[in-house]
């Protein structure tokens, strides 16, 4: 599986984080409803992050069991959540997916989103346009440091996936890996977004016609060397840009 090539292989240098952005940008490009999916997500401004990570969560998804539990903290429109069905359902898998969101327009000192937008249709479109059952995501619907959304998350829990992509405030960052990294199972994997700034990624640049290796946000990065890095039921096994990999050892 190549989710265990990167984990074998990586090395936090420069040489590393580049070659295998560029690498999984190709696989990316190499996979029909991967590209697709990336395309449209692009075209219709459903979500960020970089092509690469679509291959990420392909080799993520590869390991999981045929039924399998994946919560996002922070759905915003949909992209990571459809993105989990629609590889699923290529392969063979289901998935039981939840999503923690105000699915409303909120800001932080980092990021403001429009209050236009009607969140929660967003994701059902998208979920319709990649024709990946809408009934396999359930919403949970508040910001992350609610109790009550706290209390639902963890009647759904142990996960085996974990997307952390909520606010990029540094003490946000640290209530959400206290309060959400406990409800992974041992084994699951921990995706932490906007993280990379404390390794050692190449420059970011734009030479090979798209975004290449930016690192995140440093608040969040700090937050993820002060309170994940030191857990001992925690390995990091490897990172793609921004998005860094662990895995819940016990």
């Amino acid at each position: 599986m190549f989710y265990h090539d990167l984990s074998a292989t990586y090395l936090n240098t420069p040489d590393w984080h580049g070659n295998y952005f560029d690498i999984l940008f190709q696989r990316v490009q190499q996979t029909p409803y991967l590209k697709e999916h990336r395309d449209w997500v692009e075209q219709n401004e459903y979500g960020m992050n970089d092509r690469p990570h679509h291959a990420m969560w392909s080799a993520i998804v590869e390991t999981m069991p045929n039924i399998f539990t994946a919560l996002e903290v922070g759905v915003y429109r949909g992209q990571v959540v459809s993105l989990w069905g629609l590889i699923a359902k290529h392969l063979g898998k289901t998935p039981f997916i939840f999503g923690v969101s105000p699915f409303a327009g909120t800001n932080d000192t980092v990021n403001s989103y429009s209050k236009s937008l009607n969140y929660l249709d967003n994701v059902k479109t998208i979920f319709d346009r990649f024709q990946v059952p809408f009934d396999w995501f359930t919403p949970i619907k508040g910001m992350s440091q609610q109790q009550d959304v706290i209390e639902e998350a963890e009647n759904y829990a142990p996960y085996d996936i974990i997307y952390i992509d909520g606010g990029h405030e540094y003490e946000s960052v640290r209530q959400d890996i206290e309060n959400y990294a406990t409800m992974l199972d041992k084994g699951g994997i921990l995706v932490m977004d906007d993280a990379s700034c404390n390794l050692n990624m190449p420059p970011f640049s734009q030479d090979k016609g798209y975004n290449r290796c930016w690192a995140g946000v440093q608040t969040v990065s700090d937050a993820v060397r002060d309170f994940l890095e030191p857990r001992t039921d925690f390995v990091h096994r490897f990172a793609v840009g921004h998005n860094r990999v662990f895995e819940k050892t016990k």
